[in-house]
């Protein structure tokens, strides 16, 4: 008693003080007037405390009403994860970790260079996509991978009391010159007015590059074979391979008007002449393509509705240079692959054509009118899923998780930004970007990989792991459907890894039981005991309660019931008043394309044998 609380029009709520801390008891009154009735709810504060996990509870109002509502304990001296608000995100995006070359305190990872680079060890070029090199993630140092391990320095900042190399270099200003001159750290060209030279050993930096560089001036020992002493004797230190998750794509602002060998000079000039040609290849005309509205956008690529012979596609587009500097080349190409594997699917997005042309890389399929499982959610929130439609929704992408398990692929990057709706209320399975082909318990892979949320516990504990990380992320489905949230949400994921490594789960105490016991068997951290492996203890999806008439597993297979909803709000086929245009490509991406292998794309184009007609 004695607090009176209104509600709060800008975030949504109601907040008040609970006297826990000043031993206040406090009854709970809620008063809503809507269309001249008075609508009250009464409780006591014990209530309220059960229910204050942070999910979605119906409560009951005299005269007969509901409402839903989420209830939240803040406790000022405690900031934990299971107190963070229920917030609807935007898009989620999936990682791919590259490795990193450890080496001398070093951090190497791949680099494509845009401008004339040399590696510091050897001297020999690297530039473009033919001569790829690695550059350290700390003092910007550049070598290529066969001499990351013959490095005779340590990087900036690491010091190794063993080893003894701490002599600092000297470095002093030049005068300006039009001389070509490369720097010795990086690699690359050194523009005028921008020379710094050691006074003692010689050496030329840039002037950004003298902060970087080690203290290792005129050491005429041996450093190598003391460095495998020194590791030999630190074998718990990390200056050993490991994973990173890093931007390998970051180039330089402009190039720099500098002279390249010869015979780069002569092959760019030639492949550079064929960039100016129309963009036309494999009989496609991308002019002949009428733009309708852009769809969507990901880390590599845009999709776009499009309309071709009075046929309406979805148009998923790469710049070619972007993927090559990704290395993400053999992923396009896979995804190409299972979409071919999988056409004539019911639940997978069918695919038509793949076709590229000298900037771009092309595929054409279905329309999701509907747009995503996340569109329906962010229109839905914060208003619950009926529980007949997360089933549906649940078999069907089952039914798709099975028929990849069956072609030996593991999707990994499941969540609902990936699951398309269509108007006729049924859902497929679509980017399979993250996929990986010929996978099974017999053949296992360890890249880490996925959208942090829905990242399986193997995966993040660095095992081995097969299709059984496809179920993990089913169960991190199911939940947030129920509940709008995942089960281990953190801000960041260093604390999502730390939550699925090692906190427990927190139901809803209103969820239903059905629904709880199917996410508890997904989320088993031993992927032996997971639901969806044969010999899991949980036994088959198909004979789980969760799934009851007359949405089994079976009906929903074979296309025996239909949707427990159809969407109302649809894509429209209308051109927009400002159609969008693909982009121009720059000079420097168009130089840096050039040096792309001639049959990089060969094998690329492809086509849908049961499609007749087409442009």
């Amino acid at each position: 008693f004695g607090v009176k609380s209104i509600y709060n029009e800008n975030n949504q709520s109601i907040q008040f003080d609970a006297g826990l801390y000043t031993n206040i008891e406090r009854e709970i009154f809620i008063q809503i007037f809507y269309n001249d009735i008075l609508y009250q709810y009464e409780s006591d504060l014990k209530v309220f405390q059960n229910l204050a996990d942070g999910f979605r509870h119906q409560i009951n109002f005299t005269p007969k009403a509901q409402a839903k509502i989420i209830i939240e304990y803040i406790d000022p001296s405690i900031r934990k994860d299971s107190q963070l608000p229920i917030k609807f995100h935007g898009q989620r995006y999936a990682e791919r970790y590259q490795n990193v070359l450890k080496h001398f305190g070093h951090r190497f990872i791949g680099k494509i260079f845009k401008t004339p680079t040399f590696c510091s060890i050897c001297k020999d070029f690297l530039w473009g996509f033919t001569y790829k090199g690695f550059q350290c993630q700390q003092c910007d140092y550049v070598v290529h991978k066969d001499c990351y391990d013959r490095c005779v320095h340590p990087c900036t900042g690491q010091k190794y009391a063993d080893i003894g190399i701490m002599k600092a270099h000297h470095f002093q200003y030049q005068q300006f010159s039009l001389q070509i001159i490369f720097c010795d750290h990086d690699g690359s060209f050194i523009k005028p007015g921008h020379l710094y030279k050691c006074t003692q050993c010689s050496m030329v930096v840039h002037r950004r590059c003298q902060s970087k560089v080690g203290n290792y001036c005129g050491y005429q020992g041996n450093p190598l074979e003391l460095y495998q002493i020194w590791k030999a004797k630190h074998k718990s230190n990390r200056d050993y391979n490991y994973q990173y998750n890093g931007d390998l794509c970051e180039i330089y602002s402009k190039v720099y008007k500098s002279d390249r060998p010869n015979h780069i000079k002569k092959e760019v000039i030639r492949r550079r002449s064929r960039i100016n040609q129309s963009n036309t290849t494999s009989a496609f005309n991308i002019n002949e393509i009428q733009f309708l509205q852009q769809l969507g956008f990901g880390m590599t690529g845009k999709v776009y509705l499009v309309k071709c012979d009075q046929s309406y596609y979805a148009m998923k587009t790469f710049r070619k240079n972007l993927i090559l500097e990704g290395q993400n080349l053999e992923y396009v190409e896979s995804e190409r692959d299972i979409l071919i594997q999988c056409r004539s699917n019911p639940f997978i997005i069918q695919l038509f054509y793949t076709f590229h042309n000298v900037e771009r890389l092309f595929f054409l399929m279905e329309v999701a009118r509907a747009g995503t499982l996340l569109n329906i959610l962010a229109y839905q929130a914060f208003e619950p899923l009926q529980e007949d439609r997360i089933v549906f929704y649940s078999g069907e992408v089952i039914c798709a998780l099975m028929f990849l398990h069956s072609k030996r692929i593991v999707y990994r990057d499941l969540k609902p930004e990936n699951i398309f709706m269509f108007e006729d209320g049924h859902i497929k399975l679509g980017d399979f970007g993250l996929s990986k082909q010929n996978v099974d318990i017999y053949h296992k892979t360890k890249t880490l990989c996925g959208t942090a949320e829905y990242i399986a516990y193997e995966i993040y504990h660095r095992d081995f792991y097969d299709e059984n990380v496809d179920w993990w992320s089913l169960g991190i489905l199911i939940f947030e459907l129920s509940t709008f949230k995942t089960p281990f949400y953190a801000y960041n994921s260093t604390d999502i890894r730390r939550n699925v490594l090692l906190n427990p789960i927190i139901y809803p105490k209103t969820m239903i039981k059905e629904t709880k016991q199917i996410i508890s068997a997904l989320l088993e951290r031993d992927p032996r005991r997971r639901l969806g492996n044969i010999i899991s203890p949980h036994g088959l999806l198909k004979d789980q309660p969760f799934f009851q008439e007359p949405y089994t597993l079976n009906a929903i297979e074979n296309r025996r019931v239909r949707p427990p909803w159809t969407p109302t709000s649809l894509i429209s086929f209308k051109p927009k008043t400002k159609a969008p245009q693909l982009s121009e490509l720059d000079q420097k991406d168009a130089i840096l394309l050039s040096s792309a292998p001639v049959d990089a794309f060969s094998n690329f184009a492809y086509f849908d044998p049961n499609i007749i007609t087409f442009l």
